[in-house]
């Protein structure tokens, strides 16, 4: 890197080109300075100042991914419903995520629908971090829109009276 300081003179900066990341590093990696010309008007002024020389970290952190479970609704028709699906936010590139979902349910009302596991198909794992707990979805099931058909009737019986039950 070049910068021009007080009095016009120009620093010039190597740095160590093999100090590059991609990926998560934990504690990074050191970008290392390895040498150092300060020249004013093309002459080479080095001696005359005191420098003091810190190498630099090159981090990249963690990226955070999100999944939520999927919603869904469904009129009543006295079956088992279950919904897998899931949206998975943040991920770059061709990463990916696969995931299950634990709700169910079969009666009219609500319930959760919640992402029992996740894990990593594709990409370095490590350069994420996976947001618990998960995104829940709402599973429901709603009256149907034309009422089911159901007649109960009752046995009749009939006997004189005698101090007991019928």
């Amino acid at each position: 890197g070049t910068a021009t300081l007080a009095g016009g003179a120009v620093l010039h900066v190597d740095f160590d080109i093999n100090a590059r990341i991609s990926e998560y590093v934990q504690n990074g990696v050191i970008n290392h300075i390895t040498g150092y010309t300060l020249t004013m008007n093309g002459h080479d002024v080095s001696g005359a100042y005191d420098i003091d020389v810190n190498d630099g970290t090159l981090l990249i952190t963690r990226r955070p991914v999100n999944i939520t479970a999927s919603s869904h609704t469904w009129e009543y028709d006295g079956s088992v419903h279950t919904e897998p699906g899931y949206e998975v936010e943040g991920l770059v590139g061709e990463d990916a995520i696969a995931a299950t979902t634990s709700g169910s349910i079969t009666f009219p009302g609500e319930t959760v629908n919640s992402v029992a596991s996740a894990s990593f198909t594709t990409g370095n794992a490590n350069n994420y971090s996976i947001v618990t707990p998960y995104g829940t979805g709402t599973l429901k099931i709603t009256d149907p829109a034309d009422k089911l058909g159901c007649e109960v009737t009752t046995r009749g019986a009939a006997k004189e009276y005698d101090g007991t039950a019928l």
